[in-house]
């Protein structure tokens, strides 16, 4: 069995009652452009959710990235580090 892209054409209201839809699970058909152009997509806080979830997932599973770095210096005017207080 085939698995077959979908196009959507968002502008036609009647792109749900097409007869030949199919859905697409292979890797293959996920391209970096394709994923840039869903990303686009998304709004700003849907973007932010995702980063912020990506973030978590990411220091869950290597804590060490979030150690105090000693040999890490501000650089005056270039950087402003904002703490809670």
């Amino acid at each position: 069995m085939k698995d077959t892209v979908l196009k959507v054409n968002l502008a036609d209201p009647d792109y749900l009652m097409a007869e030949s839809i199919s859905v697409s699970h292979s890797r293959e058909d996920e391209s970096l452009l394709e994923k840039a152009r869903w990303f686009h997509g998304l709004s700003l806080e849907q973007r932010m959710e995702i980063f912020c979830e990506m973030s978590e997932l990411i220091l869950a599973t290597r804590p060490e990235l979030v150690r105090n770095k000693p040999h890490a210096e501000p650089v005056p005017g270039r950087v402003q580090v904002l703490e809670e207080t």
